[in-house]
């Protein structure tokens, strides 16, 4: 997204504790990335080529009604 010099800050969700921090006399490409990836705050990324997703989470539990699933022939039958 272009910004130039002159339009409102990017939200970030909260400019008390996540404010962008950057040069207001020059024109900027920003991304809203993930929280924790950003340059220039913890969700926005300054600049060109912004960071790829985070990989997903791992699975969860197992547990009585995934344990087919997850597990095959090696699920307890308890």
């Amino acid at each position: 997204m272009p910004l130039v010099p002159g339009d409102p800050m990017p939200p970030t969700g909260n400019h008390v504790t996540n404010p962008v921090i950057w040069d207001n006399n020059i024109c900027h490409t920003y991304y809203y990335v993930y929280f924790g990836q950003g340059n220039v705050a913890q969700n926005i990324w300054d600049g060109d080529n912004p960071p790829p997703p985070p990989p997903p989470a791992p699975p969860g539990l197992i547990n009585k009604d995934n344990c087919q699933q997850i597990l095959g022939i090696f699920c307890p039958h308890a």
